[in-house]
C-alpha cells in the first residue's frame, strides 16, 4: 500500500485493532465534508425501512472448472432494536468455517464502548474499550489480546471534525504518532492533506500527501491527486457526475513502468430512479474487465449483486430479517 494510500500503516504491525483502523479510514485524508447538493430533488424515495434485525450474506462463485459451485454463507450480522450492530460472524469461503466473531456493546448515545473478537481457527481473542467526548468523537481505545500484547490509542480532532493526531502506545510505552495536516476551502472542504509519522514527537517523516478538487454543481469530490516527493503525482482519481448528482464515471490514472501517468482503470455506473447503482462496468484500457448488476428491495437494501468477468461469475445474496 505504502504512500499510495493515505491511511496505510506500513510502519505498524499488521495486528492493528479494528477500531483504530476504522478511525483512520473514516477520519483520515480521504474523508471529506458532505455536499449541500439536493440529491433527493432528482431521485425517488424508497419506502421507509423497518429496523434490520439480522443480515446474512451468501456467495456463489462459478467458473469453467466449477460450473455448479454451491452457495456459501460468508457473513452473519445481528442488530439490536436501534439498528446497531451487536454481533458479526465471518466465515471462510473455502470451508465455511468460522473465521472470526465480533460482539459489540454500546452506551446510551449509540457509541461502541466495547468490542470482543474471537478467532477460533487461530485460537486468538482481542478486546477493545473505547471512550468518547460529548460530540461522539472517539477519544481513546484500550486494547488487549490473548497473546499478551496490550496498548492504547489516543485521538485528537480539529474544528472540522477531522482526526489530526493518533498516538499509539503498547504496554504503557509510546510507539508512534500519526499526524494529519489539512487545508480547507471556503466551504470547509479539505483541499489538501499531508500525513506524517513520528516516533519521538519531534522528527517527522511524510507518509502521504493528497490534494482534492470538487464538482462545481454537486460539490462532491471530483478529483484526488496522490503526490510523492517534489510534488510529483503518483496517482490521480477523477470522478464525473451527472446533473442528478450520480457518479457516472470514475477514472484511475497510475504511473507505468517508465513513470508516465496513464489511465489505468475506468468504471462506468448506471443508476436507477432512486440513485442506487444498478450496473457497474469496469474497463482496463479499452478492454472490459467485469460487469456488476445490482438488485435492491423496496427499502433500498442491496439484496443481490452479480459480477461477471473472464474469470467466472460471483453472486452475492443478502437476506434481511426485520423487527
Amino acid at each position: 500500500m505504502g504512500i499510495k494510500n493515505c491511511y496505510s500503516m506500513n510502519l505498524i504491525s499488521k495486528s492493528i485493532t479494528l477500531s483504530a483502523l476504522c478511525v483512520l479510514i473514516f477520519f483520515g485524508c480521504k474523508n471529506k465534508s458532505g455536499s449541500h447538493f439536493d440529491f433527493d430533488k432528482y431521485h425517488k424515495k424508497h419506502e421507509k425501512s423497518p429496523v434490520i434485525k439480522s443480515l446474512k450474506t451468501y456467495i456463489t462463485t462459478t467458473d469453467s472448472a466449477n460450473p455448479n459451485a454451491k452457495e456459501i454463507l460468508t457473513a452473519a450480522t445481528e442488530y439490536n432494536s436501534k439498528g446497531l450492530k451487536t454481533k458479526e460472524t465471518h466465515y471462510t469461503e473455502d470451508s465455511g468455517k468460522v473465521e472470526y466473531t465480533t460482539e459489540t456493546k454500546y452506551d446510551d448515545n449509540g457509541n461502541a464502548i466495547e468490542t470482543h473478537s474471537v478467532y477460533p481457527i487461530s485460537n486468538y481473542e482481542s478486546t477493545e474499550k473505547n471512550t468518547y467526548d460529548k460530540d461522539k468523537h472517539l477519544l481513546s481505545t484500550d486494547w488487549s489480546r490473548t497473546d499478551g500484547t496490550s496498548g492504547r490509542h489516543e485521538y485528537k480532532y480539529d474544528s472540522h471534525d477531522k482526526m489530526v493526531k493518533w498516538d499509539w502506545y503498547e504496554k504503557g510505552k509510546f510507539v508512534i504518532s500519526r499526524l494529519y495536516y489539512y487545508n480547507y476551502d471556503k466551504e470547509g472542504r479539505p483541499i489538501e492533506c499531508v500525513c506524517k509519522e513520528t516516533k519521538n514527537n519531534k522528527d517527522t517523516q511524510t507518509d502521504c500527501h493528497e490534494k482534492y478538487a470538487y464538482d462545481s454543481i454537486t460539490g462532491l469530490e471530483s478529483g484526488k491527486i496522490v503526490l510523492i516527493e517534489n510534488e510529483v503525482p503518483l496517482e490521480i482519481v477523477e470522478s464525473q457526475y451527472d446533473s442528478a448528482g450520480d457518479k457516472i464515471m470514475e477514472i484511475h490514472y497510475d504511473r507505468d513502468s517508465v513513470g508516465k501517468l496513464l489511465p489505468d482503470a475506468r468504471t462506468i455506473n448506471i443508476f436507477n430512479e432512486f440513485g442506487d447503482i444498478r450496473q457497474s462496468v469496469v474497463f482496463k484500457g479499452d478492454k472490459e474487465q467485469s460487469t456488476t448488476d445490482n438488485t435492491y428491495d423496496q427499502y433500498g437494501h442491496l439484496i443481490e449483486s452479480i459480477t461477471r468477468s473472464d474469470a467466472g461469475t460471483r453472486r452475492t445474496r443478502n437476506v434481511y430479517e426485520f423487527y
